[in-house]
């Protein structure tokens, strides 16, 4: 009976994260995102109150979607003016971009709003 109770207390623990190993923390950023490419996996987004602006990396493990949640927005498909949602970890044990966990693209500039191409 005692083993039981702590199997299902240490499973309860693992499932709430106590005990597991230590994970990044995940922070979230909405914004307009400034520029795209592609080729290189970044995004630079400008927080939408002004206060600064940060370069995301874009992994093959980063969820991208659209406003309705559907996946496989493509980074091309993203352009400068769109308003999104970034939930990242933090890179600074890497020392790089900090890596995007999920990015909902919610809106899109229509053709008169578009920043001209750089």
């Amino acid at each position: 009976m005692k083993t039981r109770i702590a199997m299902g207390l240490t499973l309860g623990l693992l499932l709430l994260g106590v005990g597991g190993a230590a994970s990044a923390e995940q922070q979230k950023l909405i914004g307009t995102i400034r520029s795209v490419d592609a080729a290189a996996g970044t995004i630079d987004v400008a927080e939408s109150n002004g206060m600064r602006a940060m370069t995301f990396h874009v992994s093959k493990h980063s969820r991208v979607t659209d406003r309705s949640g559907r996946k496989g927005v493509a980074l091309d498909a993203i352009t400068p003016g769109s308003v999104v949602s970034v939930t990242y970890e933090d890179a600074k044990e890497s020392g790089g971009a900090p890596e995007v966990k999920h990015m909902q693209v919610t809106a899109a500039p229509s053709a008169a709003e578009a920043p001209p191409a750089e």
